[in-house]
Formats: structure tokens, C-alpha cells, sequence
């Protein structure tokens, strides 16, 4: 592999200069890459990066001016495969390590705001904003990762920042979609366009695997309404096709890649229904048609982008579905319901599927969020996006005894934080035998636990427990429903 690099079988070594720096960084290079936890997958990786590269003469010159970043390049590849794709796609990014605040705490939302928007206001056209959003993202987001792989984040604050780089990088993209489509189509005279997260976007618990969910609302008079631009669309046709506008701006690929993928099925009727629905219908829908759990997933909903008295009634629409009063044996039966479906569809999950695995995440929200759903109406002080916060809401409410907010927090914090790491170090969910060796050595290390056993034995006792809370709280008393219901209905045939 190195002599090749020598002989020039790669464009980046092409050049006497890159031959001669790499010559010059070997020595140092292989001692790094062998003092890594796999040195073996770490060079494998550094030749797909190099490999990629159209010229080397930078980037081995920034590697023996600074050897820290030769170092921090090491441990991606040895151990972060994601960040090391992004690397390989995109070698720009080492020249946002050299910056002076790459390693300072990511900023607040309001700061990365006025960052993105000093970097676009200076671009010539709609096109580059579209780069201009990507490329930022992408750094914010390597930088998450990279404080991640050293420890110098948690999994919490992981969850947030990545949430608000997203947020950030939606609201910049809004209004200059708006401008460009406005310049064909005009706008609707008095109407109002919105951008709502939902899913780990909306509870600020994003990893760095998490794509987004959206729904997207407008709010305009459409008895026979038509857009004033060039060519006048009907407000519904207008609302749909600026939407896609949108979708397309975040997911399209450009020179610098997607921004994100794009999850709209918790949009009102799923895929079948419209993907921009009007505050009226969105509010119809919730009131008289949504499921259970489509109101489970509304108590993430969060309004990021667009217009702001639009905003703020799609949080009062949200609020009111939520507080209303429930017929709680449907709502308990609805819950363990929906759990039954999701255990049907994925029967055996890896132990390390932190989602679907018994007294995973998905136990655990399901918890959080029936409870949410069960008090809402009496107590809508409760309600809250994110789950740590809504089990303090629950605890403070004594609606969820002091061991349970424990018990459930504490499986929280390391079920999340492990699935922060997870989708760092992996690519998709790992089974038993890809965390055997040095990658499970890896997880406990950036986990801070003493090895692999113990942290396998902390996660197993931490969803025993979340199970368990979920048991007492949903599956018992969803069985006692249906055994009433089945008692009375032999009562009738009787």
C-alpha cells in the first residue's frame, strides 16, 4: 500500500512535491496510524481517502505542519467510519479543524443563525445558497462528531446541537426558496407558509444517522384564491409545489452532497395525504381523524421556519389535540397496540438495536409519551418535546413515581448516549459479533466504561428496567382492558 503511494499509483502522489512530503511524514504516519486501536481498518480507510484526492501536496503539507491533525485523522479512521466517509467525500473539511473554535462548544441556535446568514449573504445566486447551507452544515456536523469521538460532548447536548444545525440550516434555506419560486408564481396575497419538526428534529435528539421529519402547513384564503406572479397557481397547487421546492433544496444533491434526507409520512393521512396540508385541515385532522399514535408523535411537534403568527397557531392546533379529554382503556389498548405492531414487524432485533430491542427506546418513549397523552387534559403544564424533560414534568406532577423518573431517566441517558456512539462508529446497527474486539473496545472507551462486558451488562440491566416500567404502566393494564372487553362481550352473547 505505501509503495504504491510512492510510486505514484494514486493522483495524490503524482507530483515529485507529494512524493517527496510523503516521504518526509511516513515515519510519523505509521507510528500514529499504529498506535490507533486498529491500525490495520485505519490505513485501509486513509488509502480510500487518499485515493480520492485530486492532489496530496496540501494535505501532506498541513499533516507535517501539524501534527495533531495527523493524529485526530488516525483515530477517525480507525474508529469513526461515518466521519471518515465524510473525510474521504469531502477533504475540505480538515481545514475547519485548523480554525480556532473547532473545538469550543458548539454555539446556541441564535449564534449558528447569524453565522449561516453572514456566509449567505454574500452568495450570487439561489444555487450557491444551496452550497453555501451544505457545506456549513457539514462542518457543524463533523465538528459534533469529532467532539463526540474525544469526549468532549454528551449525548445530550450531541442531540441538540445537531438538532439546531439543522434547524438553522432549514430556516436559512426558507426564504430563499421562497424568493426563487416567487419569481415565476408570485405569492398568495395574505397567505402564510410553516415549517414543523417532528421526530428526533422536534425533541432535539438528533444523532448524527438522523434524517428529518417534517410536516409543512399553510394558512391562506382559497375561495378561488390565485398566486400574483407570472404564472398565478391556485393557493393549494401553490403550497404543494413550493413545498417540493423545499424538499428538493434539502435533499438534492449538489457539489456539496444532500443537506438531509427528508421524512414527511407524519404529515396528516401519511403518504397518501397531501404534503402541504392548511392550518384548517391540519387542525380537522387532528381533532376528528388522527390515530393514537399519530398524536404520540404530535407531542414532538415543533414549529422551526416560516412564518411567525403561523407558528404560533400551529402550537396552539397542536396544543388543543393534545389536551383533549380520552377515553383512557382506548388510549392504554392504542399504545400497546402500536408496540405489538413495531415487536410483529421486527421480531428479532440485535440486542444493540437501542430503538426496537425490548425495553429500548422505543419502550421508553411510548411510556413517556402516554402518560403525556393520559394527563394532558387536566394537566397540560406536562407536556413536553423532549423526553428527559417530560419525565422531570411527570416526576414534579407525581404523576410518575420518584423511582420511575429515576429508572427511566438513567436508561434514557445511556440509551441515547450509546446511540450517539453507535452512529458514529457504525454504519446501521451492529450485531453481538461486530462489537466483538477492538470496535467493542471502542463503544465502552468512548462510552467511558471499564470494557465491553461491563457496558453490555449496564445496557441490559438498563432495558430490563425501562421494560419494566413499560410492563406496569401499558402492557398490564392494556391486557386488563382487553380482558374486560372480552368479558363483557360474552356477557352480550350470553
Amino acid at each position: 500500500m505505501v509503495r504504491g503511494w510512492h510510486h505514484g499509483r494514486i493522483r495524490a502522489t503524482r507530483s515529485q512535491r507529494a512524493r517527496e512530503i510523503l516521504t518526509e511524514l511516513v515515519p510519523d504516519l505509521l507510528r500514529v496510524f499504529g498506535g490507533t486501536t486498529n491500525p490495520d481498518t485505519a490505513l485501509l480507510r486513509f488509502d480510500d481517502f487518499l485515493t480520492r484526492l485530486p492532489a496530496g501536496v496540501q494535505l501532506f503539507s498541513l499533516f507535517h505542519a501539524n501534527p495533531s491533525l495527523l493524529s485526530l485523522v488516525a483515530d477517525i479512521m480507525a474508529e469513526a467510519p461515518r466521519l471518515a466517509e465524510n473525510l474521504a467525500q469531502r477533504p475540505a473539511l480538515l481545514d475547519a479543524v485548523l480554525t480556532a473554535g473547532f473545538s469550543a462548544a458548539i454555539p446556541e441556535r441564535e449564534s449558528l443563525a447569524a453565522d449561516l446568514a453572514a456566509l449567505t449573504a454574500g452568495a450570487r445566486d439561489y444555487q450557491e445558497i444551496l452550497d453555501i447551507v451544505r457545506r456549513w452544515a457539514n462542518e457543524r456536523r463533523f465538528q459534533v462528531g469529532v467532539q463526540l469521538l474525544r469526549r468532549d460532548i454528551d449525548s445530550a447536548r450531541t442531540g441538540v446541537a445537531l438538532a439546531d444545525i439543522a434547524e438553522t440550516a432549514v430556516a436559512a434555506l426558507l426564504p430563499a426558496v421562497m424568493a426563487d419560486f416567487a419569481r415565476m408564481h408570485g405569492q398568495v396575497p395574505g397567505g402564510a407558509f410553516s415549517v414543523i419538526a417532528m421526530g428526533r428534529l422536534g425533541s432535539r435528539e438528533m444523532s448524527l444517522a438522523s434524517d428529518i421529519d417534517l410536516i409543512l402547513i399553510y394558512d391562506a384564503v382559497e375561495d378561488g384564491a390565485v398566486s400574483d406572479g407570472f404564472r398565478p397557481l391556485p393557493v393549494s397547487t401553490y403550497y404543494t409545489r413550493l413545498s417540493q421546492r423545499l424538499i428538493s433544496a434539502i435533499t438534492a444533491p449538489t457539489a456539496e452532497g444532500k443537506l438531509y434526507e427528508v421524512d414527511m409520512r407524519l404529515r396528516p393521512s401519511g403518504e397518501s395525504g397531501p404534503i402541504a396540508s392548511s392550518l384548517a385541515a391540519f387542525a380537522q385532522y387532528q381533532r376528528d381523524s388522527a390515530w393514537t399514535w399519530e398524536h404520540m408523535a404530535l407531542t414532538r411537534a415543533r414549529p422551526i421556519a416560516g412564518d411567525a403568527d403561523l407558528q404560533r397557531r400551529v402550537r396552539d392546533a397542536i396544543t388543543t389535540a393534545l389536551c383533549r379529554p380520552r377515553d383512557l382503556g382506548r388510549l392504554v389498548a392504542d399504545v400497546a397496540d402500536m408496540r405489538r405492531r413495531i415487536a410483529d414487524n421486527l421480531p428479532r432485533p440485535s440486542p444493540w438495536d437501542l430503538r426496537n430491542r425490548r425495553g429500548g427506546l422505543i419502550d421508553l418513549e411510548f411510556t413517556v409519551q402516554y402518560l403525556m397523552l393520559r394527563e394532558a387534559a387536566e394537566r397540560p403544564d406536562i407536556l413536553r418535546r423532549e423526553t428527559d424533560a417530560a419525565l422531570d414534568a411527570l416526576g414534579a406532577a407525581r404523576i410518575l413515581p420518584p423511582q420511575g423518573v429515576r429508572e427511566l431517566s438513567e436508561g434514557l441517558a445511556l440509551l441515547r448516549h450509546l446511540r450517539a456512539l453507535l452512529a458514529l462508529l457504525f454504519d446501521g446497527t451492529p450485531d453481538a459479533a461486530a462489537l466483538a474486539g477492538p470496535v467493542g473496545a471502542t463503544l465502552a472507551r468512548c462510552a467511558g466504561a471499564v470494557d465491553f462486558p461491563h457496558l453490555d451488562a449496564d445496557m441490559v440491566a438498563a432495558c430490563a428496567r425501562v421494560r419494566a416500567w413499560y410492563e406496569r404502566l401499558i402492557a398490564r393494564p392494556a391486557r386488563r382492558v382487553s380482558q374486560s372487553l372480552d368479558q363483557r362481550t360474552g356477557e352480550m352473547a350470553r
